[in-house]
């Protein structure tokens, strides 16, 4: 819809039994007093795309049986309360607060929630990623943010999108531990070192993998055949060195590979066409 105008507190003011809020997608202006109490509990809030901001709602503070909230693209900035995290531990699963100028840290920890997918990318986040999430979380976006530091141990999540970020250090051994990995994007960060050979024998369930636009150096170890699920690759503009793992003939599922810009050597072996039949985009370029 196209439904504009100012909503106030005087809109809602007896709908006490109000559960479900959803004006997304509508050039609306939400302008409530910060001290307004609502009337009603809210089980489900939908704003995205609607003018909320530059403050964060604090009348949200007050519903305390939220199961889902999604306040991406609301021209939200500054800090976020401290009471947030209160209301977000005890009912929230599904959080998107994508695409604002929210700033600040992420608690270390996450594990006191309930949450199942959480949205924070393309925001102003910095420091540390939390090093303990809540085992119920399933999908994980902080790509377009400031995180710096190392990749903590999640063993439970299985999608992670983290690009776009000023993560450093090695690409250690403990994102093996991450069994249950779905989905991972890592590009365009300052990761360091080389790919460690538990990846392809740990995360059998990947069928994403993108580690573009980092510093990551070795030869790409042959354990990657053993990820027989891969459907995209991509290892663009590193400096990767040595020759292409015979064994990615065993990915027979990939339709995207893309290994430019590093420093392979060999040749382009027959492999490539008689077992990567699924193959739709294939980049070897500068190498």
């Amino acid at each position: 819809n196209s439904l504009g105008g100012v909503i106030s507190e005087v809109h809602f003011e007896n709908l006490t039994r109000l559960q479900v809020l959803d004006l997304s997608d509508n050039p609306i202006t939400i302008s409530i007093g910060q001290s307004w109490v609502p009337p009603f509990q809210l089980r489900y809030v939908y704003l995205t795309n609607c003018q909320l901001g530059p403050q964060f709602p604090d009348w949200l503070q007050f519903q305390t049986q939220i199961q889902e909230l999604y306040l991406a693209d609301c021209k939200l900035a500054g800090t976020m309360p401290a009471w947030f995290w209160n209301i977000s531990s005890s009912t929230i699963i599904f959080l998107d607060l994508s695409n604002n100028q929210i700033e600040g840290k992420l608690p270390s920890s996450l594990k006191f929630t309930k949450l199942v997918i959480l949205y924070l990318d393309s925001n102003r986040f910095e420091g540390p990623l939390p090093t303990m999430l809540p085992s119920t979380l399933d999908t994980l976006y902080l790509f377009n943010n400031s995180f710096t530091g190392q990749l903590p141990i999640w063993p439970h999540v299985h999608s992670v999108a983290l690009s776009d970020n000023l993560l450093d250090g090695g690409l250690s051994s403990s994102i093996c531990q991450w069994t249950y990995l779905e989905y991972l994007d890592l590009s365009d960060n300052k990761l360091l070192g080389e790919i460690p050979h538990c990846l392809g024998e740990s995360l059998q369930n990947i069928y994403f993998l993108n580690l573009d636009n980092n510093r990551l150096s070795g030869e790409i170890p042959h354990t990657i055949g053993f990820l027989s699920k891969l459907m995209l690759l991509q290892l663009k503009n590193n400096s990767f060195s040595g020759e292409i793992p015979l064994s990615l003939k065993y990915c027979t599922n990939l339709w995207f590979l893309d290994l430019a810009q590093n420093n392979l050597v060999g040749s382009i072996t027959l492999w490539m066409g008689e077992n990567l039949q699924q193959l739709l985009v294939l980049h070897l370029r500068s190498n």
